[in-house]
Parts: structure tokens; sequence; C-alpha cells
């Protein structure tokens, strides 16, 4: 599948910070995440009212965006208006103040971030407003209406760290904000004579970056694959992402990674239900209160913190909070040097352990700690390692290249650190097989991680991420049905708890039209991940191949509940209308898939099956110009739908030399599976090494 394409947009992008918050944090770590949390809180209040969308946080700063100039200054107003009324109330030592930032200008979207200049700016005149005040560019300024533009101060033209031209700079001070009557909704409006309309794709953009939307129960699914609500275990608990109250943005990457090593340390208590790192960071820059994140995640305890890192020091806050009614059980506060992480990741790790047994666990509580010999004693090493590990999730063509290369200067740094040559030879064959770059330069690629992971194995046996990492060279390099599904299968083995290992078997599984051992796979990484939809489209298609279609679109839905704008979404139900034989419902369907790629293979499929043939051919030869190189396999279901059969062949040939790993839903897509009668279909499942449900004994294994 091709990489999401970046789209662009005018927006007025918003910064705001805590005044003096490093020195706060540095006093008291505790009380300075519970300031954010304020600060977060009285934000997110004001925001529906001015079609304000949170983009994320970072530290103790928010980013957001506004449709126009207008609402995102009246908005900003109202923030600084409602901290003053807060700061009112309580005493001198409790009160703090923001700096606001805006600008208007082009913002590049990918996923649900935004990048560019007009970001950038935003964020570099943030740092200028009054303490308590707000600062804009001049091209916000010129949107205003005139009562409030008038409001605010020149300051000159400013020079801002790597923008070439000066920006104008405004300013307008607290006082004049309490002067000011509160801006309400209708006036955010931008003057009709300067109004921007956003195009079709433009809005189309603003949707693709839509936050995540929960639901307000968690759930399971019973035998019968319905929809349950989920069972909160007492011995359960979710690892949520590590606020970074670093000064520098740049950290986000460490306090990432050092919560997916509590989840992972944690994840050895062999009684304890741990939430995986999807799931969890669905809830990263979220303010939501511990009830309602427990309540979604089905656990009775939550682990949160904070982590500065400064040159060769680190200070990590944490604190273990009993959900159900948010007390703290246990917090502390952690200051080492940076070449002592290893052995503070496990005195953490201990520490939480050893509550949670006063209350649940017994004598396993020690069972959580880090091994007693890390991946790696080097430290700059592990710090490359994290660095590839955030940009390896970002999962864009730019990122692809920055993970590669932090996972080579890790191997540099350390040529025995297994675990780094491993997610080197993930991330390159992730990149090979998602990011069209020809067949030879694929190969080559390819080679390399082959590689890296064999070098992994060498360097550890018993690592779960280097036998998954042979397991994807095999699929995609060798075609090597059963010699991927051997390694994938010892990955599953090892790492029994996760959710994504979990999920890629589950979908083997499906391949080889072992639909039941597949389902329960799923179910078990849905179990691990509750709210990771990559689970929920898996076990949607395995209902869809069973010819369960109320259960398959019960499960879409959820996913569509936690992720509208998540991708094959409204594939998978136009594929489902398809099938009951609504194909005017599918086009409808086809047309709301947020993802370009997608999109054009939903409606490919759904023009045909509604007989609109030139409508049909355009989105075919749309799919054949863009995506020939990496999409064969979905080519040759659009010419299996079409009942061009001898088509159908051709481009599965083609999708087997290409490498493309779509070729091996021959038993599961269900129109390419409509031709298993054809002389051509089981001779060609057999070339590709693809077994059939009954071709070999069960291989799932069970969990610990």
């Amino acid at each position: 599948m091709p990489v999401t394409t970046p789209t662009r947009s005018l927006a007025a992008i918003v910064f705001t910070d805590i005044v003096g918050y490093s020195a706060l944090a540095h006093r008291d770590d505790v009380d300075a995440l519970r300031l954010a949390s304020e600060h977060f809180q009285l934000v997110r209040k004001a925001l529906p009212a001015f079609g304000g969308q949170e983009i994320k946080t970072i530290g103790d700063s928010v980013l957001l965006k506004f449709p126009s100039a207008q609402a995102a200054t009246a908005c900003a107003i109202v923030i600084q208006k409602r901290h003053q009324e807060r700061n009112g109330g309580v005493p001198a030592a409790r009160q703090f103040q923001i700096r606001i930032g805006i600008h208007l200008g082009d913002v590049e979207h990918h996923d649900r971030d935004v990048f560019g200049d007009g970001v950038n700016i935003a964020a570099r005149l943030q740092p200028l407003a009054p303490a308590g005040g707000i600062a804009i560019s001049d091209h916000v300024r010129g949107q205003l209406r005139e009562d409030l533009r008038n409001q605010f101060v020149s300051r000159g033209a400013q020079e801002l760290k790597n923008i070439t031209t000066p920006v104008a700079l405004f300013v307008i001070e607290p006082d004049a904000i309490a002067a000011l009557d509160t801006p309400s909704p209708t006036q955010s409006a931008p003057p009709a004579r300067k109004a921007y309309a956003p195009s079709l794709r433009s809005l189309l953009a603003i949707a693709v970056v839509g936050l995540l939307l929960f639901i307000a129960k968690p759930w399971r699914y019973g035998p019968d694959g319905k929809l349950a609500h989920a069972v909160e275990s007492d011995k359960s608990v979710a690892v949520l992402p590590f606020v970074n109250t670093s000064n520098d943005p740049g950290n986000e990457y460490f306090s990432d990674g050092l919560s997916e090593e509590m989840i992972n340390a944690l994840g050895r208590l062999r009684d304890l239900k741990v939430i995986g790192r999807n799931s969890s960071f669905q809830f990263k820059g979220k303010n939501e209160d511990s009830r309602t994140i427990a309540e979604k995640l089905g656990v009775a305890y939550l682990l949160e913190g904070s982590v500065r890192k400064a040159s060769d020091h680190v200070r990590i806050a944490v604190e273990l909070v009993n959900a159900r009614d948010g007390t703290d059980i246990w917090s502390d506060t952690y200051d080492r040097q940076l070449k002592d992480i290893f052995a503070l990741q496990s005195e953490i790790a201990t520490a939480v352990a050893t509550q949670l047994k006063v209350a649940l666990l017994g004598s396993d509580a020690q069972a959580a700690q880090v091994p007693a010999k890390p991946p790696t004693l080097n430290v700059e090493a592990y710090n490359a390692l994290l660095q590839g590990n955030y940009h390896f999730a970002r999962r864009t063509e730019a990122d692809f290249q920055r993970a590669m290369r932090y996972y080579q200067e890790a191997t540099r740094l350390d040529p025995d650190y297994a675990l780094a040559w491993a997610r080197l030879a993930d991330v390159q064959i992730v990149a090979a097989t998602t990011v069209g770059k020809g067949i030879d330069a694929t190969r080559v690629t390819i080679n390399q991680a082959r590689a890296a992971a064999d070098t992994a194995l060498r360097l550890d046996p018993n690592l779960g991420d280097a036998h998954y990492a042979r397991a994807l060279v095999l699929q995609n390099g060798d075609v090597d049905w059963a010699g991927s599904n051997a390694e994938l299968t010892r990955a599953v083995e090892l790492n029994p708890r996760d959710a994504v290992l979990l999920m890629v078997l589950g979908y083997r599984k499906a391949s080889e039209g072992r639909f039941d051992e597949a389902g329960t796979l799923l179910q078990r990484a849905i179990a691990v991940d509750p709210v990771f939809t990559g689970p929920l489209l898996g076990y949607a298609h395995v209902l869809t191949a069973q010819g369960r279609y109320d259960d398959a679109e019960s499960v879409i839905r959820k996913s569509i509940e936690l992720q509208p704008s998540g991708l094959q979404n409204y594939l998978q139900l136009a594929i489902l209308q398809i099938l009951r034989g609504h194909p005017a419902a599918a086009v409808t369907l086809a047309q709301q898939e947020t993802n370009p790629f997608w999109g054009n293979y939903a409606l490919a499929l759904a023009q045909a099956a509604a007989g609109h043939r030139a409508e049909a051919d355009a989105q075919l030869q749309q799919l054949i110009a863009n995506n020939a190189d990496v999409a064969a396999s979905q080519i040759a279901s659009v010419y299996a739908l079409r009942r061009e059969p001898d088509k159908m062949f051709e481009w599965l040939e083609r999708a087997r030399v290409t490498r493309d790993p779509g070729v091996f839903s021959m038993r599961s897509d269900p129109f390419l599976s409509a031709y298993k009668s054809d002389p051509r279909y089981e001779p060609f499942c057999q070339k590709i090494g693809l077994p059939g449900p009954n071709d070999a004994a069960s291989t799932v294994p069970t969990p610990r």
C-alpha cells in the first residue's frame, strides 16, 4: 500500500504555553503536571464554540488549528479571560499565566499532525507574547474585524529562528484583554470582504486530519462475534504516555520511548493485564479524567508520568492511580544521570510492581523488572534506537528514512545491539513494500533487511522482534509463506501479548482460510489493545469472509467510532454492501473513504458493481496509473469483480513478481476467492506457497 500523501491547506495555527513552566517543573513535577492539566482543560472547553481543533500537546504547550484568523483570535481571548477568572479564585501561589502565539499560513496535514512554516511561525511568535497576553503576525491582524484589530499594538518586524523573512509582530497585553467584552462564536466569522473559502480538497484534508473520537465504554467480543462491554479486571493497568516537560520538544521521542519501556516491563507480570502501546498512546496529549480512560481501556489502574531530559541528566516523575476514584496509590520522582537509564527503568518497574503486589499480585511482583542484562549498555545507542522508534511510528516516507538512519547509528555505536538490527530490518522491509521505488530498488532494500534480520537473530535467537523481521523478509523478499509463518509463530510465542504480532498472525491464518483460528488471534489482539483499530479491521475481514456480514458491519462501525478518519473503514463497508447486493450504497460509502489510495480502490470496486462502466473504467485506470508497482493485488481484485479472470491472473502474477504482500489474500479476498474453481487458482496458490485450510495442522500459539 502506498504511503499516505500529505495534503495542504490554509489555517490559523495557535500555540499556548505556561509561563515559567520549566522552573515550576524543576521544583515540583507533580504540581506542574496538575497545572498543565488545568491549562489543557481551560483550552479544550473553549475550542468547540469557535471551530477549533486540538492537534497535540507538547509538554505544557498545546497546538491548535482554526478555520480562520478571526476564530483563532477570538478563542485565544476567551482562553486568556478564563485563565484570568481562574487566577482570581485561587491563592497567588497557585496562579499561573500563559502566552499565546497565532499565525495564519499554509500548513501540511499528515495523519493527525500539521507541519510547515505556518506552524513554525506560530511557535516562534508564542514566546514573544506578554505573560497573560497574545502575539499575532500581520497575516492574522489583517484578517481581523476592525474593532479587534485595533486592540493589538505593533512590536515591529521580528527576526525569527529558521524563518528567512522577518515577521511583523502585534501583541495585546493582559489588561487590554480583561477590558474586552468576551467574544461570542457569532463574532468569530472573518470579515466578508476577506473571507477564506476553503476548497473541497482542503475540507477533505481537514477531515483526514480529524482527531480520534472515542466511545463511552470499552467492549469485547463474545463467542458469536457480537460486541459486548469489557469486564474490568482488578489485575489490570495502562501506562499512559509520559509527558515531555523538557524545554526542547525534540525530546518527545525520549518520553515516548520510556513509556513503551514501562509497558514492556510491566507486561512481564504473568497475572497482570497490561494495555498495549497502540491503545495507551491514543490518549497522548489528551486530558481525559482517569475514570473515563479506565472505562475505555477496561483497566483498574493507570500509570502516569513526566520526563525531563537535559544534557546527560533525566528526571522522571511517576504516579500510580486508582482509576475508580482517581486517588494516588503511589508517586515518586527520580533524578539520575542518563547513563543510569537502564537501572532506573528497572527501579521504577519494580516499585510499581511492589505497589500492585500489595493490592493484587503477591509474590510475582518482581517479575516486572527489566532484564538483568539490558539490550545494550551503550546509552547513545539506546538513545538512537528511541529516536528511530519515534520516526518509525510516524509512518511517512521521510520518517522511514530518518528511522533507518537512527537505527543504523545505533548499530554503529553498538554492533551487538540485536534489537536495533531487528528494528532496522523492520523499517527497511516496511519502506520497501509501501513506498513505490521500482522493483530493483525494492529488491536492494529487501536484501539489506535480510542481512539486518539475520544479524539480529545471530546476536539473540530469542528476540521476538528479530523473528518478526525475518518473517517479513521471507514473505516479501522470498515469497516463502511456510518459512515466514514459522518465524512469525515463533515471534508470537516469545511475545504473546504483542497486539501487532497477534494481528499479523491472525491475518495470515485468514489468508490460509483458517478463519476460526484467525478470529481467535484477532480477538486476543483486541483484548491487549482495545482501542487499536488494526485488529478490529482484521476481525471484520474474517467475519466478512465467513459470510457474517451483520457482525462484520458492527465491528467496522466500532472502528469508525474509535477513529473516524482511519484507513479502510469505508472501503470495508463498501465491500460489505457489494456482497449484500447493494451497489448504490457501496458507491456512497466508497466516496467516504478518507485515504486517496483506498478510496480509489473502493470506487473502482463499487462503480463496477453498480454497472457504471465509464466511472469504473476511470477509477481502475487511475489505480493502474498511480499504483501499478505497489498495488497489483488490488488491481487483480478489481478485475475479479469485473469478471475478467484472465486479467485477474495476469495482475496476480505481477503481484507475485513485485512482492506485493496482497497476493497472499487469495483465499480471504471475496472477489479473488470466487475463482477457486478456476483451474489456474490452486496452481497459483501453490506457486506462491500459500497453503489451504486443510493443508497443515493448526500452529496458533497458546497464550501464557
